[in-house]
């Protein structure tokens, strides 16, 4: 069995809304939280997904969310 990666959704605009179900449809990732700094797009993401936290703080709170080490964080691309 594979480890899950975890999985933040930086920006829920017009891309983030249309890769956030796809990342959700994933067996391989685990979605931890939506990052906008816009309260219409996070009131949007409450209201279509419950479940999923968001947030408008890009910063050092994350890692307690994630659990990590200061590491880059790296673009997740989804071509197909």
């Amino acid at each position: 069995m594979t480890q899950k990666v975890s999985v933040a959704l930086i920006g829920a605009g017009y891309w983030g809304k249309k890769l956030l179900p796809k990342f959700l449809a994933s067996t391989d990732g685990l979605m931890r939280t939506v990052c906008d700094i816009h309260p219409d797009h996070r009131m949007e993401i409450n209201n279509a997904f419950p479940d999923i936290p968001t947030t408008d703080a890009y910063d050092h709170r994350w890692r307690r969310i994630f659990h990590w080490r200061a590491r880059p964080l790296e673009p997740a691309s989804m071509c197909g």
